[in-house]
């Protein structure tokens, strides 16, 4: 089977089944080994764990991100993938003050998702993006404007700002999702910390290590 499509490029023995685009069916093997890794992480992290946040790592982020179609899902007003943070967080800007709260709960729960991701699964591939050590950005948390230098420092700033802006639309919709992410945004850099274990678990398959160079 060609797995060249899907971010997590793993064995054909680890693939036994076909892989849709769109989700991993729900006995799926991935589906599987992705829920193991993260339960293992959060038997180490039990301060951290809450079911619903174990859900949506192994779910929604692993599961849902194990297609690179499904990364670089959202797209601008003229059809363009968005393919970098940035890109996502200016979208996500214009979403809250001009495109409805659906497409501003879609681009910035995409954001956050994106930012836990990358920077805790495939940390060293942000530095080949377009944050650069060497390129400070200046970056809205929430009215103030602040200056950024590290990559890893504009992924919290940003995954943290994208899942606070997530958890305050739930509030008048969904108490539990607002809670599942105000938990994630304050305690983002934990939850990196989190996802650094699952990749030393997933890390262990066949092709793991070839993964990093088609996220980037």
């Amino acid at each position: 089977m060609d797995t060249s499509g899907f971010a997590f490029e793993f064995s054909e023995d680890a693939l036994p089944e076909q892989i849709l685009p769109e989700a991993i069916p729900e006995n799926h093997s991935l589906r599987r080994l992705f829920r193991s890794a993260t339960r293992r992480a959060f038997e180490e992290r039990q301060n951290l764990y809450e079911p619903a946040i174990e859900a949506h790592i192994a779910d929604e982020i692993l599961s849902g991100f194990v297609h690179v179609d499904q990364i670089h899902r959202i797209k601008d007003s003229s059809g363009r993938r968005l393919t970098d943070l940035t890109e996502l967080a200016l979208e996500g800007r214009l979403s809250s003050r001009m495109r409805g709260l659906e497409r501003d709960l879609e681009v910035h729960q995409h954001a956050g998702d994106y930012a836990l991701f990358l920077a805790g699964l495939f940390p060293e591939s942000i530095k080949h993006r377009h944050v650069r050590r060497d390129s400070p950005l200046l970056v809205y948390v929430g009215s103030l404007l602040v200056t950024i230098q590290q990559p890893m420092d504009y992924y919290i700033v940003e995954g943290r700002s994208a899942y606070s802006r997530v958890s305050d639309i739930y509030k008048e919709l969904d108490s539990s999702r607002s809670h599942l992410f105000h938990r994630l945004s304050i305690r983002f850099e934990e939850y990196l910390d989190l996802m650094h274990l699952i990749r030393d678990y997933l890390g262990t398959e066949p092709g793991f290590e070839t993964v990093e160079g088609m996220i980037r």
